[in-house]
């Protein structure tokens, strides 16, 4: 999670924005309803001013002129597009990436994927990861029967524009609102399966829901190793409740066909932020003892602990953990850990993201809150150095997320094996 000072021009367009609507209601006014979104923004304004990370707000001036002045726009009345953008609007105010609104149909949403229901969104049904190597973007997983798939398109696939717009901009940044739109347009996507010549497939855009497991595994028998067997875990979801425990069965199912040599975890394609306690009961799988020290606003210091049990000797077995330059604060801290205890090496790419953790609040509108509340380091007191110098691998190998899917030339996995069963 990338930071950056608050743009000093934010406040005064706020302000603007909330006096525009005090003065002209009729603007976002389709209701008088503005009690339970008075609540909201109490709410929002109370738990930022009590648990924000920073008591310095980044610089901005989280007063009461500020709250008197969104008062007044709200209780002039507005609809909740409106609300919704007057609140996001304040908090952008803050570090770039510290705080965020979600509306209550947003709020709901997110629920329900974090509870392994599956994510809702209008588009062609696809889950991608950019591979800035080869200025494409990776399909990573598909929504099932969705239009992508009905068109053809396969996990492993490439795509390299959107409309004739690349579907990676030269900074590196992906391009999914290309993708994205109303149901029933229409979009021209550029798509190269491996072997195979880029072709072009025009596809309708619907409402599809992405479920995918957190986990999926197999064994691995390296060629000239006879008898010598590994546990291949991908991990691409760790943002799920149930997903430890998902872990845990896959690594325990790999366990009862082979006694194992070594366990490989791949985190190249987990794209997701996490909770200090689902992290805790991840690293409970491979490890025991202290995770990291988090300290508040305040100063105040508590530690986490490794949680759960292992499986098959996973705490002893040696193990090597894949890491991409793509990794989320989820994957990261994971592998960041597992690093820092001695418990497995790391092979693959530097990535950067951020030390601090957030929380979830909910609001009386139905809609929540999140913010960064905690700030991470080590047991031992060092600093994560997540954000800078990076989490930096112990053999680092180049690669992409597109060698995930073509284990012949997967040079990340070939070291890994090395690291575990070379001489």
């Amino acid at each position: 999670m990338s930071q950056k000072p608050p743009s000093r021009n934010g406040r005064a367009l706020v302000l603007a924005l909330a006096s525009l609507f005090a003065l002209a209601p009729s603007l976002g006014a389709q209701d008088q309803a503005s009690a339970p979104r008075l609540r909201a923004w109490e709410r929002i304004w109370n738990t930022v001013k009590a648990r924000y990370l920073d008591p310095s707000f980044g610089g901005v001036a989280w007063d009461e002129s500020l709250k008197r002045r969104i008062d007044a726009a709200i209780t002039a009345g507005m609809d909740e597009a409106a609300f919704t953008a007057l609140m996001s609007g304040t908090l952008d105010l803050l570090p770039e990436g510290t705080a965020c609104y979600r509306d209550p149909a947003e709020s709901a949403a997110y629920l329900k994927e974090r509870e392994g229901q599956g994510a809702e969104t209008v588009g062609i049904g696809v889950f991608l990861l950019a591979d800035r190597r080869l200025s494409c973007a990776v399909v990573t997983h598909l929504a099932s029967g969705g239009p992508a798939q009905r068109g053809g398109i396969q996990p492993g696939d490439r795509i390299i524009a959107a409309d004739s717009v690349p579907i990676v901009s030269q900074a590196g940044d992906l391009r999914m609102d290309r993708l994205r739109g109303p149901a029933g347009t229409w979009v021209t996507v550029s798509v190269q399966t491996r072997g195979q010549e880029r072709k072009d497939i025009r596809i309708a855009r619907e409402r599809v829901v992405f479920l995918f497991p957190s986990v999926s595994g197999r064994l691995l028998h390296p060629p000239g190793m006879p008898g010598k067997s590994l546990a291949y875990l991908r991990l691409d979801r760790l943002d799920r409740e149930d997903s430890a425990d998902d872990l845990r069965r896959a690594l325990s199912a790999l366990a009862a066909e082979a006694r194992l040599d070594g366990i490989i975890l791949d985190l190249r394609l987990n794209g997701n932020s996490v909770s200090i306690d689902q992290m805790a009961s991840a690293c409970g799988v491979f490890m025991r003892g202290p995770l990291l020290r988090i300290k508040d606003q305040f100063g105040s210091r508590t530690h986490s602990e490794a949680t759960g049990a292992e499986v098959g000797g996973s705490r002893s077995l040696p193990l090597a953990v894949l890491v991409g330059a793509v990794s989320d604060q989820g994957p990261g801290m994971l592998a960041g850990i597992l690093k820092k205890a001695g418990r497995g090496r790391l092979v693959g790419q530097r990535s950067f993201f951020s030390s601090m953790s957030g929380q979830r609040f909910t609001l009386p509108n139905g809609g929540d809150l999140e913010i960064m509340t905690e700030t991470m380091v080590y047991p031992d007191g060092s600093p994560t150095g997540w954000d800078d110098p990076g989490l930096v691998p112990d053999l680092e190998i180049p690669g992409g997320p597109a060698d995930v899917f073509d284990e012949a030339r997967d040079m990340v996995l070939a070291a890994a094996i090395h690291q575990l069963l070379g001489p």
